[in-house]
């Protein structure tokens, strides 16, 4: 099995305003985490689940989601899976793409 493909695209709303800073080189970076649900159907009756995801985002997605982007405000991304180096590894995407599905949500400065 190929490890050449590695998509994810997930949507949800940010449970807080994202954390700036950059990385090495100088390049944007923002740090936020969407919640997620979904509707399950379990012995026939209804559930909602979620699911607290982790996100990093780089330059151009990193200014937009500082600028735009607050508690509550949906957000849509696209990007790939990647692992946080350190003691306690965690998953988490990173971004290639980020977009705001609603824009009367989006905080305007």
């Amino acid at each position: 099995m190929s490890n050449d493909t590695n998509n994810v695209t997930v949507s949800g709303l940010m449970i807080e305003q994202a954390t700036a800073s950059q990385t090495d080189s100088g390049c944007p970076k923002a740090r936020f985490v969407i919640r997620s649900s979904r509707t399950l159907v379990i012995q026939g009756a209804e559930h909602v689940v979620s699911d607290d995801i982790a996100i990093i985002a780089f330059a151009h997605g990193a200014n937009s989601v500082l600028k735009y982007g607050s508690a509550g405000v949906e957000v849509l991304v696209s990007g790939h899976l990647s692992t946080y180096a350190g003691p306690e590894p965690r998953m988490f995407v990173a971004t290639d793409c980020v977009g705001f599905p609603s824009v009367s949500q989006c905080r305007h400065e």
